[in-house]
């Protein structure tokens, strides 16, 4: 029995040193494979992040006005619609971008105070989804304003 303890203590410390050497390489190709991973995705996230803020811009414009700056946002709002926000936009941002295409293209307003306030209000929901869009996607502390009524007139 005593033979059975003493090789059971001399073999215990390899055992433990394994194991602890074995862990510390598990975690360090874990931690090497998220931090390649993040690096690989900065690029495409980078871009994400800069045709989310121009998609909030011109949304703003077109929310904001009724002259020849709207008409313009409205060409921008297009050719980023049809073109490069569909490879960076989530679901969210897909079915509000969708919403203000289709009042953009809607002609059955009674006047053009009715078309504009339909505008603000979708200028609002896809500028809502592009700030949930990066909050979620880069981790940043924003609040969620999705369940918040859009902000009124001042």
């Amino acid at each position: 029995m005593a033979d059975l303890s003493d090789l059971a203590l001399s073999v215990l410390p390899a055992l433990i040193n394994a194991v602890g050497v074995g862990g510390t390489i598990a975690w360090g190709v874990i931690s090497y494979k998220r931090t390649a991973r993040r690096e690989a995705q900065k690029p495409f996230r980078e871009q994400q992040l800069a045709l989310c803020m121009e998609l909030a811009r011109i949304v703003g414009r077109i929310g904001a006005s009724q002259d020849d700056d709207a008409a313009e946002a409205e060409r921008a709002f297009w050719r980023l619609y049809w073109g490069p926000l569909s490879v960076i936009e989530d679901q969210r941002v897909r079915d509000e971008t969708g919403r203000l295409a289709r009042d953009l293209r809607h002609r059955g307003y009674r006047e053009p105070a009715e078309r504009q306030q339909a505008l603000q209000f979708r200028a609002v929901q896809v500028t809502s989804a592009i700030r949930n869009l990066i909050r979620t996607t880069w981790s940043v502390d924003l609040a969620d304003l999705s369940s918040n009524p859009p902000h009124e007139e001042r």
